[in-house]
């Protein structure tokens, strides 16, 4: 297959299985990940040689899942390379990522009750 059709494939991939999310991590650094579980190691394996990232063999896990993840500038690109070719739920996770604020508490989005932090919604039935 050329690169492009494994992208396609790894995209068709991604959108099934895979998430793509913004975040702070634990020392306050904003960044952005990209991973999938999978049960199979093939899937990730291809992931891994087609876009770089690291695949991680849980063997502790109940159900034996292993999961790829590419973190930062990386899975940022991969988030830009896949749009095009995911379903429009995906492509909205993808530009809510992208679009994600900084600065805003919860990234300027509107969270919804049910999966806002519990101490801004006290009162609030």
């Amino acid at each position: 297959m050329t690169y492009r059709e494994w992208v396609i494939w790894c995209a068709a991939f991604l959108d099934g299985e895979g998430s793509f999310v913004a975040f702070r991590d634990r020392r306050g650094y904003r960044s952005f990940s990209t991973n999938a579980g999978q049960k199979q190691l093939w899937p990730l394996e291809q992931l891994r040689r087609i876009f770089g990232g690291a695949v991680h063999v849980e063997t502790g896990h109940k159900y034996g899942l292993n999961r790829w993840q590419a973190c930062g500038a990386r899975a940022r690109g991969i988030m830009m390379m896949v749009y095009p070719f995911v379903s429009p739920r995906r492509q909205e996770q993808i530009r809510t990522a992208l679009s994600y604020n900084w600065r805003e508490p919860n990234g300027g989005l509107k969270l919804k009750p049910e999966h806002a932090p519990s101490h801004e919604w006290r009162g609030v039935k």
